[in-house]
């Protein structure tokens, strides 16, 4: 029989419409307040501690300065055009639940990618052939991609 972890008690103070929504984001998912937000605030310091140790590369900087560039000049999609974009990719599903779908295969693949060996040296061959696949809208679904990488690396 193995021990349970530790756990500590602690109180924390938040106003008032902030407490309501993370109840109501709780009920919604059939969860308990403190498991909600044991839940976001252990992704978000593990998404957090994944970013810091891993440097931008020139390249990257590159993308995120023109980036910038654009929404500077304007070349950006409201919040509303992407909702319904996905909307019309996922008809059957509400806003939340293709977002949480999101954050899920997110942090399901931050999980992978911490644990993967590493990757051969064609690295950067495979994702130019992935991002070329993405552009020309050969998009395989996530669950397949999960599969594919469970097969390989366990």
């Amino acid at each position: 029989m193995s021990a349970l972890p530790k756990t500590r008690a602690i109180t924390i103070e938040m106003d008032d419409d902030l407490a309501e929504r993370f109840q109501r984001a709780a009920d919604d998912r059939g969860v308990s307040l403190s498991e909600l937000i044991i839940g976001f605030a252990d992704w978000s310091l593990h998404d957090q501690e994944f970013m810091a140790d891993q440097p931008f590369t020139p390249e990257q900087i590159a993308q995120i300065e023109e980036g910038l560039a654009q929404a500077e000049r304007g070349e950006t999609v409201s919040n509303e055009e992407v909702m319904a974009r996905l909307k019309d990719r996922f008809p059957d599903e509400t806003g939340r639940q293709i977002i949480e779908r999101a954050l899920e295969s997110y942090s399901e693949l931050l999980t992978y990618v911490a644990d993967m060996p590493d990757l051969h040296e064609d690295w950067d061959a495979q994702v130019a052939k992935g991002l070329a696949e993405i552009e020309r809208g050969d998009v395989t679904p996530q669950h397949e991609v999960f599969a594919r990488w469970r097969a390989k690396y366990g």
